[in-house]
């Protein structure tokens, strides 16, 4: 009788390690498609930086070559170009973090 109860018990216990388990691998399965997309999106917003930033070097380069325009449109434009630079850092320094955290939620 008691042997039949201890087998109840270890097999009560089992089923509910089971549910952890399951609902541990579902919030990981969330939490990995949660960090997977935050990491598309911020590479995404690191390209496009960064082509807006050759873009506007290149029409600095343009404007200085040309003599057409006066210094405080170049510096306002370099001013630009510098802040996307720096935004570009932040993001790259973003998805370093995002990237290792989508690794271990992968496993």
């Amino acid at each position: 009788m008691e042997s039949q109860q201890a087998n109840t018990f270890r097999l009560q216990h089992i089923s509910e390690i089971r549910k952890t388990i399951n609902d541990e691998k579902r919030k990981r399965t969330h939490l990995s498609k949660k960090y997977h997309r935050c990491v598309k999106v911020v590479t995404i917003v690191d390209d496009v930086l960064a082509g807006f930033t050759m873009a506007l070097g290149s029409i600095v380069i343009t404007l200085l070559s040309t003599a057409a325009v006066t210094s405080p449109v170049i510096i306002a434009i370099e001013a630009t170009a510098l802040t996307a630079g720096i935004i570009r850092l932040g993001g790259s320094q973003a998805n370093k973090r995002l990237s290792k955290k989508w690794k271990n939620t992968k496993r």
